[in-house]
C-alpha cells in the first residue's frame, strides 16, 4: 500500500525506514562527495537536547580516524564538517542543519532539525499503518495521577503529573485498553 505525501514522495507503508536510517542515507552521499574514498558508515543519533532533534558526529569521527592520512585534505574538523554540510542536498527530512563544537579541541558535529512536514508524514503513516498490532483483548488499567494533598497548597508539580497521567491514559485508550483515571486527594480529616 503506497501513500502519496505532501512532498510528492510515494511512501511504501511496509518498507518505511527509521528516521535515523533515513537521515544517514541523506548524509552518506554528501560525505562521499566531500571525502572521496571514504569507506566508513555515517552515524546519526537521536538527541535529547531541546535545540535539535538528531546529531551526526560522523565528520568528527572521520577527521580523527584519518588524521595520519591527512583527513582527506582538510586542515580542520570544521572544514571537513562544513564540506559535508555543503554537499547535503535539499531533502524531505532536514529543515535546518547547524554545527556545534565539542569541547575545546576543535571537533565539530552536525545538529539536525527535522522539518515539521516530515514529522507530520511519519505520524500520519504510523496512525494509518495497517502494520500496527493493536491488542486483541481489552485490558483494564488504572492510572493514578496528580494526587494533591488537600491540606496543602497546589503547585505546578500537580499540573505536570496531571498532564503526564492524561497523556498515558490517551495512549492506552488508543491501544484499546479500558482506562480508569484515579485522582487520590490525600487522607486529610474525616
Amino acid at each position: 500500500m503506497k501513500m502519496s505525501t505532501k512532498l510528492g514522495l510515494d511512501v511504501d507503508h511496509h518498507s518505511m525506514t527509521s528516521i535515523q536510517k533515513h537521515l544517514e542515507d541523506i548524509i552518506l552521499p554528501a560525505s562521499l562527495k566531500a571525502c572521496p574514498g571514504l569507506k566508513d558508515p555515517v552515524k546519526v543519533n537521536p538527541e535529547t537536547a531541546l535545540s535539535h532533534d538528531y546529531v551526526c558526529p560522523s565528520a568528527m569521527m572521520f577527521y580523527n580516524k584519518y588524521k595520519k592520512q591527512g583527513s582527506f585534505g582538510f586542515k580542520s574538523c570544521l572544514d571537513l564538517t562544513e564540506a559535508i554540510k555543503t554537499h547535503i542536498p535539499e531533502n524531505d527530512a532536514i529543515g535546518e542543519l547547524t554545527l556545534s563544537q565539542m569541547g575545546k579541541g576543535g571537533m565539530y558535529f552536525m545538529n539536525l532539525h527535522l522539518k515539521n512536514e516530515f514529522i507530520e508524514e511519519r505520524v500520519k503513516w504510523i496512525y494509518e499503518s495497517d502494520s500496527i498490532n493493536l491488542p486483541q483483548r481489552t485490558s483494564r488499567i488504572v492510572v493514578d495521577f496528580s494526587s494533591p494533598n488537600i491540606a496543602k497548597n497546589m503547585h505546578v508539580g500537580h499540573l505536570r503529573s496531571t498532564i503526564q497521567g492524561d497523556s498515558i491514559c490517551r495512549v492506552l485508550e488508543f491501544l484499546g485498553c479500558d482506562v480508569h483515571r484515579v485522582n487520590h486527594v490525600g487522607d486529610w480529616g474525616t
